[in-house]
C-alpha cells in the first residue's frame, strides 16, 4: 500500500507504485485520504486519526487477502506508515520516503497552532519544480490548511514516541535536497 501525503493525492505515488507492479508482479493501492484531493477548506476539516483510519481499513482489506503486506509512505504518509508498523499487527515492512520527523521551518511549525486561528491557509512556494510535477499529473493544494497541518505534526509527536519501541522492519530513504523535510 502505497501512502501519499499532505494536501497530495494518490497521483504522486502512482509511478513508483506502477513500477512495482510490472516490475515485480505484486499487487499495489493507494487510497485517498480524507480531505486530500478535494479542497483545502474540507482537509482542514480532518485530522490525522480519520486519515489513519483510512489506513488502517485499507490494510485490513490487505492482510485479509494477501500473504504479505508493505505499507509505504510519502512525507506524511511516511508519518503513517510507521504508526501503521507500531500498531497494525501483520505488517511484514515499512518503507518511509521524506517522512517530517524533521523539518526545515521548526519556528513556523511552533507558531502554527496561534496562526490557524488568525490564518487558515499558509501559501506554498510554487517554484519551477512544483509547477513541473503539476504538468506530470501530480495533485496538490497550492496552500497548507494549518489546521490539518497541526495535527499532522501531532501524528509526528505520537510516531517520534514509538520509533524506539517499532518491531517492524523499516526501510528509510530520506532526500537531502527535501525542501521541507531536513534529515536530523
Amino acid at each position: 500500500m502505497f501512502i501519499h501525503g499532505f494536501t497530495a493525492a494518490p497521483a504522486e505515488v502512482y509511478p513508483v507504485a506502477r513500477l512495482i507492479n510490472e516490475i515485480g508482479h505484486y499487487t499495489v493501492c493507494g487510497p485517498l485520504l480524507p480531505g486530500h484531493g478535494t479542497t483545502p477548506q474540507e482537509l482542514n476539516q480532518t485530522d490525522w486519526q480519520i486519515w489513519f483510519e483510512t489506513v488502517k481499513n485499507e490494510t485490513a482489506n490487505l492482510l485479509a487477502n494477501y500473504e504479505k503486506v508493505f505499507v509505504i509512505g510519502l512525507s506524511m504518509g511516511g508519518l503513517l506508515a510507521l504508526h501503521a508498523g507500531y500498531t497494525i499487527a501483520g505488517i511484514e515492512g515499512v518503507v518511509t520516503i521524506n517522512a517530517p520527523l524533521f523539518n526545515r521551518n521548526p519556528l513556523l511549525t511552533m507558531l502554527a497552532p496561534l496562526i490557524k486561528n488568525i490564518r487558515p491557509y499558509y501559501p506554498k512556494k510554487m517554484d519551477q519544480h512544483m509547477l513541473e510535477l503539476e504538468e506530470q499529473g501530480r495533485f496538490a493544494y497550492h496552500v497548507h490548511p494549518v489546521k490539518a497541518f497541526c495535527s499532522m505534526m501531532k501524528l509526528r509527536g505520537v510516531v517520534m514516541n514509538e520509533l524506539g519501541r517499532l518491531n517492524t522492519p523499516v526501510m528509510v530513504m530520506q532526500s537531502v535536497n527535501d525542501e521541507s523535510v531536513r534529515m536530523k
